[in-house]
């Protein structure tokens, strides 16, 4: 139909055509104007008359084209939303996601529940090291899972999710949970304890190590008691017959190389002791001044 119209439409337009092409050639041999004139007009209502059809008929296809867009999307959407997946757990709700389970006495729970529109479940536990587990579900839409709580955990929550949108959360906690999380927190508190000296004891062998690495000549060795906080440089015998004024150099160096170094290795504070061979202390720094004194 509207392939006539635009037909009907384009012979109106030619007849225009026709009708100025006889009007000037009337003006030319002074023949009366009526002919041309009434082709004019016809070919006029013809091209105008094509035009509102073309108009109307198109604007009554754009309607039928979005009406029926529109209820073919509802269609579509109401499907979708329709097969949607829908997970609901057997446990105590708090609200529509949230379920709580206790475990029993062998920090187990049964996470069980029905699910729609999906073959599978994805299990994995939030902030956890249990890495995502696929769950079953039964034709009749059931589905279970025993989870055993973490060792270093007296509660922990799961996630169960299927599709792009469905999720519920299941949250297990031991049935001893007081006197587990007591156990828990005081095996971690232990543990750092027993980190943190192993930590202290490698740091107080790399720092002793690093003193007699730097010591070039300066003193014959250094040694650390982490116990005490203190180095002791071990000099040389010479050292007994010698003035304060030439000791002076070699006492500044040893100074130096002690107190540059501790803060590298977590340690503050430190003491310093300089004796000779034969256990003489010659000089030593005190907690109110860093600086070595020589002992009279």
């Amino acid at each position: 139909m509207l392939t006539f119209l635009l037909v009907l439409f384009f012979i109106g337009i030619i007849a225009i055509i026709v009708a100025i092409g006889i009007f000037i050639y009337d003006l030319i041999k002074s023949k009366p104007f009526k002919v041309p004139i009434i082709v004019a007009i016809v070919g006029l209502l013809l091209a105008i008359g094509g035009y509102q059809f073309g108009e109307k008929l198109n604007a009554n296809q754009q309607v039928a084209l979005a009406k029926k867009y529109s209820e073919s999307s509802f269609k579509a959407a109401s499907e979708s939303e329709a097969e949607e997946p829908v997970i609901k757990l057997d446990g105590k709700p708090k609200n529509y996601t949230d379920y709580y389970f206790t475990a029993n006495s062998n920090r187990q729970a049964i996470v069980s529940g029905t699910a729609t529109h999906t073959k599978t479940i994805k299990l994995q536990e939030n902030f956890g090291d249990l890495n995502e587990t696929k769950i079953k579900v039964n034709s009749d839409g059931t589905f279970s899972k025993t989870i055993t709580l973490p060792k270093d955990k007296a509660k922990a929550s799961y996630y169960l999710t299927a599709g792009n949108d469905e999720i519920v959360t299941a949250h297990i906690k031991s049935v001893n949970y007081e006197a587990e999380q007591t156990s828990i927190d005081q095996a971690k508190a232990s543990s750092r304890a027993e980190s943190s000296s192993n930590k202290s004891a490698t740091n107080a062998t790399k720092y002793q190590a690093k003193l007699n690495s730097l010591n070039k000549g300066t003193a014959e060795s250094a040694s650390y008691d982490a116990s005490t906080n203190t180095v002791t440089w071990i000099g040389f015998d010479d050292w007994a017959n010698w003035s304060h004024s030439e000791l002076q150099k070699s006492m500044d160096l040893l100074q130096t190389m002690t107190l540059r170094q501790e803060n590298n290795y977590g340690i503050s504070e430190v003491h310093i002791v300089v004796q000779l061979p034969d256990g003489t202390v010659i000089a030593k720094n005190s907690d109110t001044d860093m600086d070595l004194k020589f002992i009279k």
